[in-house]
């Protein structure tokens, strides 16, 4: 049913624990993984200062570089990397890939172009407030894709028992 699985991360527990499902899936399904980093680049027309333009900055100044800032580049490939480690240990095939752009964008054209059949994505408690100052990609990916989404809860309380759990044990139910 699936032969390649795409696991998003931006290297939270929530992005783990999603990732421990995908290589479960994998595993049963001898599917191969993408693991995928995305370096996310503020929407164009953003502009320097922190309240826009002509606040704190001059007025259509750009802040997102035309490259990946080496330093964030540099976390995404240890967030990937981590996985990938994690996924040979299971013996699970997982290519890693770090890219630029909105992750939403990104995440839904990498699983279009590259012919993915699941995506596994995390999400965690949001409170109300920090829903309407904060987009979800997981809600963005779920939009932009016609690809089917395996999106796995991660509650705040319960993600570092559950990762010890599940990642450092294949012999416990």
């Amino acid at each position: 049913m699936y032969d390649r699985i795409l696991v998003p991360t931006d290297g939270s527990d929530a992005a783990t624990k999603a990732a421990v499902h995908g290589f479960g899936l994998a595993k049963y399904h001898t599917a191969a993984v993408d693991l995928l980093y995305v370096v996310d680049e503020p929407p164009p027309g953003t502009t320097d200062g922190a309240g826009g333009p002509g606040l704190f900055g001059e007025p259509g100044v750009t802040t997102y570089p035309e490259r990946i800032d080496p330093v964030l580049e540099e976390m995404g490939s240890q967030a990937v990397d981590d996985l990938a480690g994690f996924a040979d240990e299971l013996d699970v095939e997982a290519a890693t890939e770090v890219l630029s752009g909105r992750p939403e964008e990104a995440i839904s054209r990498f699983a279009d172009e590259q012919g993915v059949d699941l995506i596994v994505m995390g999400t965690r408690d949001r409170s109300g407030m920090e829903r309407l100052l904060h987009r979800s990609t997981t809600d963005g990916v779920l939009r932009a894709t016609t690809v089917p989404v395996l999106v796995v809860h991660a509650d705040e309380d319960e993600l570092g028992a559950e990762n010890e759990n599940e990642v450092g044990t294949e012999d416990e139910p």
